[in-house]
């Protein structure tokens, strides 16, 4: 189970299609499941797994924005050195349309 959040710039590119501007941020936040002792067949989250961030920065050598990605993994959020999904996780994260509520 996750979710993303993202903040206003990153909301922004994300509704309008248009080019990645520094000062996004994206975090995906994954927990197991858990059934809803309160309500019957539900299921909510239980502990935290991960939280992937991916956060753009200027890139002074080329104009466009770096995209940093970060991966915290367990309840006490240890910071992750393997990256061998990295480049999957981007474009997952990435790929995702808003839901945007009232």
């Amino acid at each position: 189970m996750s979710t993303l959040y993202g903040n206003n710039p990153a909301l922004s590119v994300m509704k309008s299609g248009s080019p990645h501007q520094d000062g996004e941020v994206l975090a995906l936040v994954t927990w197991k499941q858990q059934e809803d002792e309160h309500w019957f067949g539900a299921r909510i989250p239980g502990a935290l797994l991960s939280v992937d961030l991916i956060k753009t920065v200027p890139d002074h050598h080329k104009g466009d924005p770096k995209i940093v990605y970060q991966r915290y993994e367990g309840s006490n959020l240890t910071l992750t050195t393997d990256t061998a999904g990295r480049a999957k996780s981007i474009r997952y994260m990435l790929s995702q349309k808003p839901s945007i509520l009232p």
